[in-house]
């Protein structure tokens, strides 16, 4: 559903440990490096083509955001912004359900665990946009998410992750 993807590391160490880090022990430090990576990537990426016009960070439900305190995806997302100069949307789209976590569970598993797990909050008045999450996985929650931004109007849906897992 999306319609490109950058994700410039593999969800490997020390990328994985770091990542970790960032998620779950509050050291935004780590983010900045591997943005750096990222932003690099779609450099050369976005070279000769249009850039989105607005960042999408991969929204948590209420509850998981006010327990962790901060979205990942949104950090990422917010560092990408000042230096690319593309605005950021946190609140344009709500997770929906508290879902079972996706680490650990089968890609069939993940798919139906992201099934209407998004909403808009209100329209999104662009038609090129980019997803912006910390590691794609099977790409279950980019795609459902994609999927809710292009039924809502959004032509073009490109993902940036820092990290993507390895191809098993």
């Amino acid at each position: 559903m999306f319609d490109s993807c950058v994700a410039p590391l593999e969800y490997a160490f020390p990328v994985s440990t770091m990542l970790q880090r960032v998620k779950y022990n509050r050291q935004i430090v780590y983010a900045r490096p591997l943005v750096k990576h990222l932003i690099n990537n779609l450099q050369k990426d976005y070279c000769d083509k249009p850039w989105p016009e607005a960042l999408i960070p991969v929204p948590l439900h209420w509850w998981k955001l006010r327990k962790r305190g901060f979205n990942q995806a949104g950090v990422i997302a917010e560092q990408l912004s000042k230096a690319i100069d593309i605005p950021v949307y946190h609140h344009l789209v709500k997770r929906r359900n508290n879902d079972q976590s996706q680490q650990g569970l089968s890609a069939n598993k993940r798919k139906q665990n992201m099934q209407n797990a998004f909403a808009l909050r209100k329209p999104v008045p662009y038609k090129h946009v980019a997803v912006v999450d910390d590691v794609m996985t099977t790409g279950a929650t980019t795609e459902e998410l994609c999927k809710v931004l292009k039924k809502h109007g959004v032509e073009t849906v490109d993902v940036w992750c820092v990290a993507r897992t390895p191809s098993v």
